[in-house]
């Protein structure tokens, strides 16, 4: 999944590792494992457990696909603490929002489509990951709002049905500008043909 070719998961480090665990394992205490993912400055698992042989239409046995995000680390760090857990079964990337994305399948719809409930995580700011509309498309949504007569109040409240309390944070003094409820006095000089 590297984006470059000389990329060697034994010597390289990377701050991101999808992890596939199953409970049935003979190998590994999947709970004990488990423990050890929710030990991690960031992580996000789900359990797996209607995902459908696309070949068989048989069910999968359940398994659990974890994400952590870590210091740049080596595979072999962060396999160390996956005791019993094969190499093979930790994925290093650099796709940290795919990989919170494919927890709930959001990209492919032939998958089951798991709800956002179900993912345990401490990434305080996951819903930002899975969100369907672009920044920008909100923001436009925001400045209409705003330009038909909406309240702030009623923005916020857009914001907190959408979890895009973030684009509006970032976004305000745009918001503000384009609505017209801004004079360019806090942002130089514009040009008018930008």
């Amino acid at each position: 999944m590297s984006r470059n070719s000389n990329f060697n998961p034994e010597t390289s480090k990377r701050r991101v590792f999808f992890i596939e665990l199953y409970p049935d394992s003979s190998t590994y205490n999947c709970d004990e494992l488990l423990a050890v993912a929710r030990s991690f400055p960031e992580y996000a698992l789900i359990c797996h457990d209607k995902d459908v042989n696309s070949v068989t239409g048989e069910v999968k046995k359940p398994h659990y696909h974890i994400v952590v995000r870590v210091k740049p680390s080596l595979l072999s760090t962060v396999a160390n603490k996956f005791p019993g857990l094969e190499t093979r079964f930790i994925e290093v990337t650099h796709e940290f929002r795919w990989c919170l994305r494919y927890l709930i399948h959001l990209d492919d719809i032939t998958k089951y489509q798991y709800p956002h409930e179900a993912v345990e995580t401490n990434i305080s700011d996951i819903e930002s990951y899975w969100r369907i509309s672009s920044e920008w498309s909100l923001v436009r949504e925001m400045i209409q709002l705003r330009l038909t007569g909406s309240t702030w109040y009623q923005v916020f409240d857009f914001c907190g049905k959408n979890q895009c309390y973030d684009v509006f944070r970032r976004n305000i003094a745009i918001i503000k500008l384009v609505a017209g409820e801004s004079d360019c006095t806090d942002y130089g000089e514009w040009d008018e043909t930008i």
